[in-house]
């Protein structure tokens, strides 16, 4: 037995209400848009989560309905266990089956379709296909979850379709768990799609979050959570021969994907960034290029992302439909962007040098415009890098930038880079008269620090009292409120925060106990352990619910529990909700160590083996999947363990080997809080038939199972 004393760790509100780096929880009851508790029926109502508490407040369906100001002619229902043949319009007792060949072919303008709770795997590659499928102004088609049920569509397209209009989607968990590697889109919009709202969607493991695409107008895109999507940008817009126009970002938490948070590829005017929490992602927050111009990004908290907060960006491309054109007239204001020292994953410190504002234009011919760029009210602070950074001596005499405050921890020696010229502070404020009423000073936030790259969640923001970001703004384009939903006074702050009263409530201390090391003494690969989560309290509430994960699984929802664990090392997750919102977490190892007289096989190898290539050896992580059989291949696992013969001669002469064990498993890296290794069972059983045993030599023929 052995121990190790671990602080508990809370999810500082840095949104409306509880809203964290992670999930959405405006009105404070622990449910909301990615919550572990679940979906939240109405976010803006601590006392309606769940289907039970709806009909308890307003009687019927049919009245909430009205009441988030949904008014179908009719209704379709979908269920998991729904039947297409039997399903009826209008009644829930009688739910289709699929999307597809159910309900699609029988909708028109003004209907609603309802999925109920459960996890849709079977709608195929392109779940919600929604091509040609039109509403109207004032008869929008509504595609949403049931309220308060979880409404898993598991696809590599989640919501896809081209020249589909006037249609609200809303509720929604958007994950894709049969390809882990990322592929595909949680939400495809694409070819002239218009008058679309995507609302209250969690959307997770695609290459893409959301990816809108040519000549699109009137999207919104308002209180999603866009996460852990591996291959590319949270949200990709982008525009080819046809501009897009009126698009709006609104409300999101974007974190943890494999580009950028948000990108716009092409021309656009009128685009809207405001109120999002873009953090943690392998690029910059805000990527603009190709031609965004007369557009907003304003109350945003862009922090702990690799590179760059915003990016503006000009490229030749080979594709006749993208090319270069002015980025001018937009406005960025009120936004709060923190570049910090390190990798968020923990990889490095290549962040060092990144600044919080770049312009670069890249291009050949250098004749495009990316001056007339309005920077107000900001609160802007790098590590080492400059502030601002253009790449050519041109755009930052026709910016005007007034009124930010600026901090640069290294120093105020270089504030801007312009070309290779370097500016400190003062010759900063006097490049132009366009620059002007600016500060440089630490802006003083409540807890902030390089080394929460990991732990994004412990981030706290808030101004101190005497944070010089008080009071220092203009109200000239300043929003009325700020990223909290809290109004701005006649004299607004700078950052995305207005400083006032926080919350008084003190979250729950998480504890989780000792780690715990137990031994299988009957070597049957496992043991049951209690998990006990008494120790935790609330000093000025009570703990309502108690969470217990292993990597992403929740594995249980009492405050001790009981469960089989496997041999080996399992990194195990308490996290505890108070009855006001607030959340803390704990972290334990549990370990399972075999019996004395087991001996386990290490520093092993693993590849895929293909039957008509037998002498070819490809990565089980590239074509894993394609083990167990094709139509025209077999594929088959090879394990190969190179200390065999050592380990095995090291057994006392007296002794047999009584019982050997093969144990198959899939592992990933996947970027999660502290950065960790998860093993994952196969998806796919293997039959002697699939695995090929010692006596396989590479170019040879198949050898006897």
């Amino acid at each position: 037995f052995s121990f190790s004393i671990v602080f508990a760790s809370s999810y500082v509100p840095i949104g409306k209400g509880c809203t964290n780096a992670y999930y959405i929880d405006k009105d404070c009851d622990g449910y909301g848009v990615a919550s572990p508790l679940g979906v939240d029926a109405d976010d803006n109502d601590p006392e309606v989560n769940t289907p039970q508490t709806v009909i308890a407040k307003y009687g019927n369906l049919t009245n909430f309905l009205h009441h988030l100001g949904y008014y179908p002619d009719r209704i379709f229902y979908i269920a998991t266990d729904g039947d297409d043949n039997t399903g009826e319009v209008n009644n829930i007792n009688k739910p289709y089956k699929t999307w597809r060949n159910g309900v699609k072919p029988l909708l028109q303008p003004g209907d609603a379709v309802i999925f109920r709770g459960g996890r849709y795997d079977y709608l195929g590659d392109y779940a919600i296909e929604c091509s040609n499928l039109n509403g109207t102004a004032d008869k929008p088609i509504i595609v949403m979850a049931y309220p308060g049920e979880n409404v898993i569509i598991d696809a590599t397209y989640g919501i896809v379709g081209s020249l589909y209009a006037h249609m609200i989607f809303d509720g929604f968990i958007a994950d894709n768990t049969g390809h882990y590697a990322g592929l595909g889109h949680g939400i495809s919009i694409k070819d002239g799609s218009h008058h679309l709202s995507f609302k209250n969607i969690d959307i997770k493991h695609h290459s893409c979050g959301i990816k809108p695409m040519a000549g699109l107008h009137d999207i919104l895109i308002e209180n999603c959570v866009i996460h852990d999507n591996w291959e590319s940008h949270g949200i990709y817009f982008g525009s080819r021969e046809v501009p897009n126009s009126n698009l709006t970002v609104r409300n999101c938490i974007i974190y943890r994907n494999g580009r950028h948070g948000i990108q716009h590829n092409g021309r656009v005017t009128n685009l809207v960034i405001e109120n999002n929490i873009i953090h943690s992602n392998d690029l910059g927050g805000i990527s603009l290029l190709e031609g965004v111009s007369n557009s907003v990004i304003r109350n945003n908290l862009i922090f702990n992302n690799d590179r760059q907060g915003i990016v503006f960006f000009l490229y030749d491309s080979w594709m006749t439909g993208i090319q270069p054109y002015d980025q001018t007239n937009n406005l960025i204001v009120n936004n709060l962007v923190w570049v910090g020292k390190h990798k968020w994953d923990g990889s490095g410190d290549s962040t060092a040098e990144f600044p919080a504002v770049h312009f670069n234009d890249a291009t050949k011919e250098q004749n495009c415009n990316m001056g007339g760029n309005i920077f107000r009210n900001n609160i802007l602070v790098t590590y080492n890098g400059p502030v601002f950074r253009f790449d050519q001596k041109k755009f930052a005499d026709t910016t005007i930038i007034e009124n930010n405050v600026i901090y640069r921890v290294g120093g105020s020696d270089k504030v801007m880079t312009y070309g290779s010229d370097v500016y400190d502070f003062d010759t900063f404020q006097n490049f132009t008269n366009l620059i002007r009423n600016n500060l440089f000073a630490d802006p003083k936030f409540t807890d902030v620090s390089i080394d929460y790259n990991l732990t994004p969640e412990k981030f706290n923001f808030d101004y101190l009292s005497d944070s010089p970001a008080i009071n220092f703004g203009i109200t000239t384009d300043a929003p009325s409120t700020d990223l909290r939903g809290n109004p701005r006074d006649e004299n607004p702050d700078a950052g995305c925060y207005e400083y006032g009263e926080t919350s008084t409530n003190k979250p729950p201390v998480a504890n989780a106990g000792n780690d715990i090391i137990v031994v299988d003494m009957d070597n049957d690969w496992k043991e049951n352990i209690t998990l006990d989560a008494s120790q935790s309290y609330d000093s000025d509430g009570q703990i309502v619910h108690y969470l217990w994960y292993e990597r992403d699984d929740q594995i249980g929802n009492q405050k001790t529990i009981t469960l089989s664990f496997s041999v080996g090392i399992h990194q195990i997750k308490l996290m505890t909700i108070d009855n006001k919102g607030a959340s803390s977490y704990d972290m334990i190892t549990v370990e399972v160590k075999p019996g004395p007289n087991v001996i386990i096989l290490k520093e092993g190898l693993h590849s895929a083996i293909r039957s008509d290539l037998p002498d070819k050896h490809i990565s089980y992580n590239s074509e894993g999947r394609k083990i167990g059989g094709s139509s025209n291949q077999i594929w088959r696992l090879f394990l190969i363990f190179n200390n065999l013969d050592s380990i095995l001669g090291g057994i006392p002469e007296d002794n047999q080997i009584i019982e050997a064990k093969l144990k198959l498993y899939e592992y990933a890296y996947f970027k999660a809080e502290g950065k960790s290794v998860s093993i994952y069972s196969l998806k796919h059983s293997f039959d002697p038939d699939t695995v090929t045993w010692n006596s396989y030599a590479e170019g040879k023929l198949w050898s006897t199972p």
